[in-house]
Order: C-alpha cells, then structure tokens, then sequence
C-alpha cells in the first residue's frame, strides 16, 4: 500500500471523536491482493460510544470485499464496536482489488471510496479515499483457425483471434516467417510477408502496429497461395508481439496442397423422346471438370434396361476430332460435349413400358464411375403396314382377293373390314378366327377385329361371282377397305378384272344370233334414235327459212305467230324425250327366248358346297366359318354393288 496523500488529523464535530490519518488518502495497488491502511480513533467523549464503521464506495468489489480489525477483534461491513470515554484505539481497513477479468479493474483510474462512522443517534462522518490500479499487460488467443488443405494454385486463408485481457490500452505488431523442413525460422526484411518454394503469404487486413483496447478482440488474417502442383506443403508461424508489456506469442499454421477429382457427367440433351417415333436419336452428354487439378477423361459408355434399346459399336463421338495418340484432359471447370447414338426397335417394346438409359464415365486409372440416368415411358407406337399389291385369282367362277395386313406397332390393334363390288351377285368376306360380324346376315359384308398382338399378321379375304356379260372385254372389279381404331389407319385394296364376252354356255347358232340381234338393238336403241331425231329437227327447219323467203308477203302485217313454225310448237305441250326406251330385263328374256320354243334354260351358277370353301381355305391359310351353308343367297334383292 502507497498513499499517494495523507492528512495527520481531522477532527469530527458530529461525533466525540478524532481521526488520524482520516481521508483524502489515494492508494496505488496491485490487481489480485489485499491492502490495508490504519487510522487512529481518540474518544472526546465521556460516555461510553456504540459505533458502526462501513466502507461507501463506487465499485461492488471494493465493498464486498473489506475486513476491520478492532480491538483484536475483526469485523465487517456494517458492524459496530464500543469506545470507552476518553479511550483511544487503531483501526485497520483490508481491502481486496480483485483479478483483472475482461478488461476490469481497469488501469490508471482512481476509484473513490468513503470509510463512514455511525453512532446510535445515526450522527456520521465520512472520511474520503480514493484507489489507482497498477497497468497489467496480457493478451489471449481466443480462437485459432487452420485452413490446412489447398488446391493447387489455390489460396485459402488462416485466422487467429487475439483478445487484449490486461487492463490497459496495448499495441500488437503481428509477423510472419516460413518454416523450413528442419523447423528453423526463416528471417526475412518483410516481417508481414513473404515468399518460399512457390508459396506466397501474407497479412491481410493491417498495416503497422494494431492497437487493442481492453477486453477488445482483433483478428489477423493469413492469406496464402500455393503453386500450381498435384502436392506440396508449407508451415509458418505468427508473432503477435506486444513491445510496451514485452509480451510475445507463436502461433503455428500448416497447409497442404491437397487434389481433388470431380469429372461431373450430366445430359445436356433430353430429345430422345423422338425415339419414339424416328427409332434412333442422339443423346447429349456434358462431362466437367470440377476438380481441383488437370485430369483425364476415361471410358465412356451406355446401357439400356431393355435389349431393343442399344447402341453401336463405337456410338460415343466427340464434338472435337482428335488423334489416336492424344490423350484428352480437362482444366479445372473446363467441360466438353459429346454425343451417344441410340438405336432401337420400339415396335418390340410394349407400350407404357418404363425404360432406363444409364450413361457411366470411369474415371481415369480409377474404380471410381460417374453415372447418369435418363427414364422415360414407352408411349403407343402405331403401325399397320401391309403390301401394296395384294393377291388375286379366279377359281371356279370366283374371284378372289386377298391381303396380309401386319400390326408392326407396340400395342394391340383393331381394324374394321369391308367388302365392294361392281356388279350385282354374290359376294362376301372369309371371316378369321375371333371375327365379330352380324350373324344374322346371309353374307358377311364386313367384320371386326380386335386385339391383333404386335407382330402378329391376319389375312384379309374376299370373293364374288364372276358376273355375266353379254360385252366383251366388259371391266368388273372388287375392293377391300380397312380401317383402324382409332383412324389412323385407312387402306382400300381394288383389283380389276375382264370379263370375256359370251361367257354363257352357247347351245346352238340360233341362240348365237339372237344374243347378236339384241347386242344390235341395244345399241341403236342408245345410239340411233338420238341421231335420226336431230337430223330429222334439222331438215324441217331448214325448209321452214327456205319457205318465208320465197313468199311475198301481202301488205297487211301478219302476225308474227301465224306461220306453221309456230304453231307446231304451240302444238307442243311437254318435253319431247328423244332418247329410245330401255328394255327390261323381263323383257330381255321374252324377247330372247322367243325364237327357241318358249324354253326357258337356267343360266345361274350352281351353289357352292362347303367342301369348295374348305379348299379354298387350305390355299389360304384361314379357318372357315361355321355357318357355310350361309355363304349362297337365294335372296338376290339382298345383294349390294355398286
């Protein structure tokens, strides 16, 4: 304890008492002990006195922390001893100054406090004093952080926290030095940075001295950048110095140059949806290089989840020629394309289906793959094909037509059929195996199929009777529609034929020359009757003009609608149809069979047998239907042609 003033003697005029040493004392301590000072107590009293002693101060641990010792005895904050009249006693005051914590009790500040006396009739009397902390300087590493791993070519950053725990303003000075591979500190002029083996550090974020207030925290920052090397290591170390409390610290860094290999593979082009539809498509490929450091590129490949989804040899090529022995690298965050051709068979595929392409890099001199995925689902492939010439015959008097109508897509179709012919008989389609046609009808003019299975082939039939011809070289023709469900698909198959003429059995020269004298009076009935009728319209009025202009006409005026030419065609009260009649096919026959006694021969074509439908079923590969018996009409109003 140092008083830095004392006064010998203050005398109270509130209590019978004198002091010695009594106030205005300053004191100059130590942070973390005890100090004592002792004053004098002389009783002016001649009664016995009960008095209270207290320290009244600004700062908790001044108070809290104080001891009397009076009397031998040792009493503390706001206790009371007796003084005798007249008596005279020393009072000792022990006061602790706590350790300095958080910047506090700070340096260089007098901290006031009063030493009061209280007797019973609360009469009292402070005495003034004052304590001054003595300058602790001491600095604290809070808070190291170590960035040890660095890319090459890289930089990265290390931290320390300094924190100022003296009680007083301090000035730091940080440095820096390479370590060498013995340990050794490596001096340089520069003490904020430098440069080894390809390595640069420095301070970042000072210049100079950096001063901290107490309980303040600063942070230096190390920044470092390393050579462009797949390895390589440095060690440094850091002195925070403080020059007014001689105070120094070592902090240890270490960095590695560390590599990393990222070949990121990604699609870039997700058109091969088309593989749909075109069965073959390109697939985009990105590979990037998001490592650290130059790396390779390996092999590159892709697989399908499904066998009609392949690739060809060598289907991955390279937006960039190069040569054989060029070996292909990629800089950090450098990428290349390339492109995978994909080939398939997607009627082979069912519908709805959901498939998988899977794309896979190794990585150069590596078990390590990158792999990418593309899913997608099969939709309905839609392909009826079928020849464009389809087969035709005759067999006994039937003329026959038959198609092959394939389902080359991925899903199972359906298809209506349909029969035309050119003239009036018998005619009808040969129904397959699970057809759906009206039962009822007499001839199947038309059916349903459905669920014909991807590759599967049905076979389309139909036939008609040869019809009768009296022209020769007359033209008849039959055709076989399909259509899909849904329509997108929609065929017609027409073959045509030549009928030769007189295909009806001749029985004798009289029938020949009737069958002559009726083709003749067909034809003049189409031809010759028009042309007798337009020359006959033409010779009368051309004698009508001739007579006007050799008659003298009288000087009267005679009407204009007196001469014959006008009256006969006021004569005319209807259209006059200049076309010859048509004859009747009832009439036909009369007529023809006039001249051969009334009798009458049958002409028509004898039924079929179901044993004729059975052979022609064999040459056709297709099952007959059931109801045969149907396939002759006895109901000739029933039949259609066009």
């Amino acid at each position: 304890m140092f008083p830095v003033s004392l006064h010998a003697q203050n005398t109270s005029d509130d209590l019978e008492i004198d002091w010695e040493n009594a106030g205005e004392i300053t004191f100059l301590v130590d942070s973390n002990q005890w100090f004592q000072f002792t004053v004098g107590l002389n009783s002016t009293s001649q009664d016995l006195q009960s008095l209270n002693m207290e320290i009244i101060g600004e700062t908790s641990w001044g108070i809290d922390d104080c001891v009397f010792l009076v009397k031998n005895q040792e009493l503390s904050q706001n206790q009371s001893f007796e003084l005798e009249g007249g008596e005279n006693v020393n009072i000792t005051v022990q006061v602790f100054v706590p350790e300095t914590e958080n910047g506090k009790p700070l340096s260089n500040v007098n901290y006031q406090f009063k030493l009061q006396l209280t007797n019973e009739e609360g009469d009292n009397s402070p005495w003034n004093y004052s304590v001054m902390i003595r300058p602790k300087y001491s600095l604290t590493i809070d808070e190291k952080i170590e960035r040890n791993e660095i890319a090459p070519l890289g930089n990265s950053i290390h931290e320390v926290k300094i924190r100022n725990t003296g009680n007083v303003l301090t000035t730091i000075s940080p440095e820096i030095y390479p370590i060498n591979s013995q340990g050794g500190i490596i001096e340089n002029s520069e003490k904020t940075r430098f440069s080894f083996d390809g390595w640069n550090a420095t301070i970042s974020g000072f210049s100079g001295e950096i001063s901290i207030q107490p309980n303040e925290t600063k942070i230096v920052k190390i920044s470092i950048n390393s050579p462009y090397e797949n390895q390589g290591n440095l060690t440094l170390v850091v002195k925070i110095k403080s020059y007014t409390g001689l105070i120094e610290k070592l902090i240890f860094f270490n960095s590695s140059i560390v590599i990393t290999k990222d070949i990121q593979m990604e699609i870039i082009n997700e058109k091969c949806i088309e593989l749909l539809e075109n069965q073959n498509c390109k697939l985009g490929l990105k590979l990037t290089n998001f490592g650290n450091y130059l790396d390779h590129l390996g092999q590159i490949f892709c697989n399908s989840t499904n066998e009609y989804i392949f690739f060809e040899a060598n289907a991955v090529k390279h937006t960039i020629l190069l040569n054989n022995n060029q070996t292909l690298t990629l800089k950090p965050e450098e990428n290349i394309d390339f492109e995978i051709e994909i080939n398939s068979t997607i009627s082979k595929i069912n519908a709805g289906s959901k498939e998988m392409i899977v794309c896979i890099h190794q990585r150069d001199n590596s078990s390590i793959v990158d792999e990418v995925f593309i899913e997608f689902e099969i939709n309905e492939y839609h392909n009826l094909t079928s020849s464009d010439n389809p087969n035709h015959w005759i067999e006994n008097d039937k003329f026959f037509i038959s198609i092959e109508v394939k389902n080359n897509g991925n899903i199972p179709e359906g298809f209506s059929v349909g029969i035309s012919v050119s003239h009036e008989g018998n005619h009808s389609l040969i129904t397959p195996v699970n057809a759906i046609y009206d039962i009822n009808a007499t001839r199947v003019r038309g059916y349903t199929l459905e669920n014909i299975l991807p590759n599967q082939t049905v076979n389309i039939t139909g036939w008609m009777e040869i019809p009768k011809s009296y022209f020769e070289n007359e033209s008849f023709w039959i055709s076989v529609e399909v259509n899909s469900i849904p329509n997108f698909f929609e065929n017609v198959w027409k073959v045509n034929n030549f009928s030769l003429a007189l295909n009806i059995e001749k029985t004798n020269n009289d029938t020949g020359n009737t069958i002559k004298s009726h083709q003749f009076m067909n034809i003049f009935n189409t031809y010759g009757f028009p042309i007798i009728a337009i020359f006959i319209s033409l010779l009368m009025i051309t004698k009508a003009i001739k007579h006007r202009k050799q008659t003298k006409l009288n000087s009267k005026n005679i009407e204009t609608n007196d001469d014959w030419i006008h009256k006969f065609y006021e004569k005319k009260e209807k259209e006059v149809n200049i076309n010859s009649p048509k004859i009747s096919k009832n009439q036909f026959e009369k007529d023809f069979f006039i001249n051969n006694n009334d009798e009458i021969k049958d002409y028509s074509i004898p039924d079929i047998n179901i044993e004729q439908i059975k052979d022609i079923s064999k040459k056709l590969n297709v099952t007959p239907i059931k109801n045969s018996d149907n396939l002759t009409d006895k109901n000739e109003e029933e039949y259609d042609f066009e």
